[in-house]
């Protein structure tokens, strides 16, 4: 049948890293001035009771690293308050103001916490509603003692006045860590910290809180929460909201289980959380997914959406129901909608970090930070990124939260001549959901999903020299249906069917720069034809019936810059064949074999405005090679290797029209990665993650019918 050339091997390169979507930059130090600077424990607050200034956001953070006079700024050390003033999209670019210790001067500072008074409080004298307190841990050098020192503004944040101290320790053993406040049922400033002081007792560290019935003036005796004697147990890093059923939340870790998992406990007054030995409940999903470490709990008041509120909770890490951290971590937050009752949601989150790196815990994803924005379901998470050594950066992203989809499933990549890369999505209960991002593969531009006929399966995609997309479905009767879809995503304007040639179904779709659509139709070990259509795919213009050929499978198409289409053939020995054909699919220009390979088999073929062909495998073991071919694959130019990466699935391969190679990744947990490479294959660009929301909250675009439908009526 075909031609032979000599195999070429699969080699593996170094491995690249899943889930590293790139958000904004609120603050990077200054590490030629400051070698020493850092950042960490980021928070936010969008002002809710303060008049003109309501939807104002303001931001903080430690710098946990340094215990140098000036952070990286110039300014003196301590938390650096910013605003944004569009809903957290953008910041100011030096702070509004900087809350220092002037109580002791102590320059070491962590984990602020910034709380608006809803209410007024303490009595006529107490706090007035709209006041700003951010608690922060002060720290006195070698940790020798520490203040969790309570400071108030009540010009939104413009200058701040020292109030009190919740609550002092430190030395060996003895030390108070990450505060949180919340002004609770009663009227009273709760402040809740995690609390070494009782390991004599044999609590290596519990959750308590004190309570100021004066507004912040005073405190009352510390109250255990969450705490076990057996020495080991640390439960911390308390995060706690007032629901929308009036009743408060609380979120923990418990480091000693694993992957110190989140907790969460519950409490009528937001004062009172029952016996210190209850743990509460573990936050998961309904098929036992949870989030470990460092944990924020934010509350979203009820809406139209959600008639109940809804809780979002962000953390570290993201683990299966074994323990195993999965892909999607960095990529995913809890949600729940039902006030902290039943199991947790996924739901993509507005940014993507890469797991940690051992060298340095405190950075990707570190103790999170989370701020409904004041609009919808309008969230803004923060968090610190490592970018060297002991130093962390703070950045940001905005986006809207809501259940993720459970049962999607990404199946392929299209790029078109203005680079924008288009991925296709399908879910079990019979409906597509169709993607386009930037050029760069950076961020999400539009989605949308459509609803298919019964029984039609989605079998492929393509973007056309006009830039919109053409989606090739395969019907249960044998026919097959190509829908052409608006620039932007929007609703599918045209639609056509055929009956398809006898055993064959719709294999892949694409498209040439001279505006035409071809169609591969295949059948295993059986027959394949290779189609030619208008741009419209109305007419068939030209096609060839290939007899079937023993063992071979044709399984993808591309069209390069020559408008010649390119055939991808599998065997079941694992090897390959690419054919060129003629523009008119008359006659086969070129014919190369290569392998058999055993262990791998090639996923996709395609080709760019360079005219090189590209083609992935994808190996049982989990990694992937893309080899880049010249236009008639006869000459291997570059064979580059990337993974293994457990929990991921190489699916398509696009190219657009700056020659970049686009990989599509398919990760445990209904995520998807999208790598953008470079022109030769062999360096990774940008990694764009996420995952489609539930089909109930999803943006649902106009179906075909629909279109169909507005037709009609404008011809009555």
């Amino acid at each position: 049948m075909l031609s032979v050339l000599a195999a070429a091997g699969l080699g593996v390169a170094a491995a690249a890293p899943l889930h590293a979507a790139v958000p904004s930059v609120l603050y990077t130090p200054n590490l030629s001035a400051y070698p020493n600077a850092s950042a960490s424990s980021p928070r936010a607050i969008t002002l809710q009771h303060s008049g003109d200034h309501n939807g104002t956001m303001l931001a903080s953070f430690d710098d946990g690293n340094t215990f140098a006079v000036t952070d990286g700024t110039g300014q003196p050390t301590g938390f650096p308050i910013y605003r944004s003033t569009d809903s957290g999209a953008t910041w100011s670019r030096q702070p509004l103001s900087v809350v220092t210790d002037t109580v002791h001067g102590w320059k070491f500072s962590q984990q602020p916490m910034l709380l608006e008074i809803p209410r007024q409080i303490g009595g006529p004298q107490g706090l007035k509603p709209g006041t700003i307190l951010l608690v922060g841990n002060f720290e006195a050098p070698n940790v020798a003692a520490q203040d969790m020192e309570v400071y108030k503004s009540t010009d939104h944040g413009r200058s701040w006045t020292y109030l009190s101290s919740c609550v002092s320790g430190g030395g060996s053993g003895h030390g108070i860590w990450e505060p949180y406040m919340q002004v609770d049922a009663n009227g009273n400033l709760d402040c809740y910290f995690s609390d070494e002081r009782r390991n004599v007792s044999g609590y290596s560290q519990i959750i308590g809180h004190v309570t100021s019935t004066d507004g912040g003036k005073t405190w009352g005796p510390e109250v255990a929460d969450v705490g076990v004697p057996d020495h080991h147990m640390r439960p911390g890093m308390p995060a706690v909201v007032r629901m929308a059923n009036g009743r408060y939340a609380m979120a923990f870790e418990m480091v000693g289980e694993t992957a110190s998992q989140v907790h969460m406990k519950f409490s009528d007054d937001g004062a009172n959380w029952g016996d210190e030995s209850d743990l509460g409940t573990l936050v998961a999903t309904a098929d036992g997914h949870y989030l470990g470490a460092t944990p924020e709990l934010i509350a979203i008041p009820p809406s139209r959406k959600y008639p109940d509120g809804a809780l979002v909770l962000a953390a570290k890490a993201y683990f299966d129901q074994n323990g195993g951290q999965t892909p999607a971590t960095g990529n995913v937050l809890l949600m729940n909608t039902a006030n902290g009752t039943g199991p947790w949601s996924r739901a993509p989150a507005p940014m993507g970090l890469n797991p940690s790196p051992t060298l340095y815990p405190d950075c990707n994803n570190y103790k999170p930070g989370l701020a409904w924005t004041g609009q919808d379901n309008q969230i803004v998470a923060l968090s610190p990124r490592w970018i060297a050594p002991n130093v962390c950066e703070v950045v940001h992203a905005r986006g809207h939260v809501a259940p993720a989809a459970q049962d999607a499933t990404v199946v392929a990549v299209a790029v078109g001549p203005d680079s924008r890369p288009w991925v296709l999505w399908k879910y079990a209960d019979n409906h597509i959901a169709l993607w386009v991002l930037t050029p760069d593969g950076s961020s999400l531009v539009h989605s949308a999903s459509f609803n298919l006929k019964a029984g039609w399966t989605v079998a492929g995609l393509a973007v056309g020299a006009d830039n919109k997309p053409r989606l090739l479905w395969d019907g249960a009767d044998g026919s097959a249906v190509i829908g052409v879809v608006s620039r932007d995503g929007g609703y599918v304007e045209q639609v056509h069917q055929y009956g398809a040639p006898v055993g064959t179904i719709g294999r892949a779709i694409a498209a040439g720069p001279d505006g035409l659509i071809h169609v591969l139709w295949s059948g295993v070990d059986g027959p394949a034809a290779l189609w030619t259509l208008d741009a419209n795919g109305q007419n068939v213009a030209t096609s060839k019936y290939f007899p079937g050929f023993q063992g071979w499978t044709a399984a993808s198409l591309a069209v390069g810059s020559d408008n010649n289409p390119r055939l991808l053939w599998n065997n079941d020995n694992g090897a390959i064949a690419v054919w060129t054909q003629s523009a008119d699919n008359a006659t086969t220009l070129s014919n190369y074999q290569y392998g058999p390979f055993l262990g791998t088999r090639a996923l996709a073929l395609a080709s760019g405005p360079d005219n090189q062909i590209r083609v992935l495998w994808s190996a049982t073991d989990g990694h992937i090679n893309l080899w880049t071919m010249n236009s008639i694959a006869s000459t291997l130019i570059n064979n580059s290797g990337f993974g293994p990466y457990p929990g991921a699935t190489a699916v398509s391969l696009g190219v657009g029209g700056n020659s970049e190679p686009r990989v599509l990744w398919s990760s445990t947990g209904d995520f998807m990665d999208l790598w953008t490479m470079g022109t030769g294959g062999s360096n990774l660009l940008f990694n764009y993650s996420g995952t489609p929301v539930a089909a109930s909250d999803d943006h649902r675009g106009r179906s075909y019918r629909d279109h169909e439908r507005d037709q009609d009526q404008d011809q009555q």
